[in-house]
């Protein structure tokens, strides 16, 4: 919160062009994959709870117009017919998830038998994937089982789920954001100019 408070006062963001709601993004994978930090969330949490072990050169925290401002109208607790890779894979296979009760996300395949389930607070959620994973479709989020040990230097970190349009990724990131424990929505944007 006090990086976005100093930021207030320089000069490019008060600037008339740069209207918009702006965040404190954290960025992993050298930009690749990215994540709005939570109202709550320290630093020390990123830096030293998973930065130290992953590749801290390939981490940095960036305060940035925010694309995808977080809404209470645009939530729904189901993404069918979506793509997902697993961690270490290229390969998309057609998927159903689901948020049940709150806190599970569930992974079904197309014939919707059940494949893995996931408490929410295990979950980190970032926007966009790695390049060279080549999905089926631009809209995608990434997301990292934060309780599983990983290679982060290896190749397709997390799974990839590549949503069929922005819409879906939107709704589908709002519900699972809004079920975890630490979530605070915000009264108003971090800073609007």
């Amino acid at each position: 919160m006090r990086v976005c408070e100093a930021a207030r006062n320089r000069p490019c963001f008060r600037d008339e062009a740069s209207k918009g709601n702006f965040a404190l993004f954290e960025m992993i994978k050298c930009g690749q994959l990215q994540r709005r930090v939570g109202l709550r969330e320290k630093m020390k949490s990123m830096v030293t709870g998973r930065w130290l072990d992953w590749d801290p050169t390939d981490c940095f925290l960036l305060f940035k117009r925010d694309p995808q401002p977080f809404s209470f109208d645009q939530m729904y607790p189901f993404a069918d017919d979506v793509k997902i890779a697993e961690p270490g894979s290229k390969s998309f296979s057609t998927a159903h998830l689901k948020l049940e009760t709150g806190t599970t996300i569930v992974h079904y395949n197309k014939s919707m038998k059940q494949l893995n389930e996931w408490h929410v607070d295990d979950v980190l959620w970032f926007m966009d994937h790695e390049t060279a994973r080549k999905p089926p479709t631009s809209f995608t989020l990434t997301f990292i089982l934060t309780k599983k040990s990983f290679k982060f230097k290896s190749k397709f970190i997390g799974y990839c789920i590549a949503f069929r349009d922005n819409n879906q990724r939107v709704q589908w990131l709002n519900s699972v954001l809004s079920s975890q424990l630490d979530f605070q929505a915000l009264p108003s944007p971090l800073l609007q100019i």
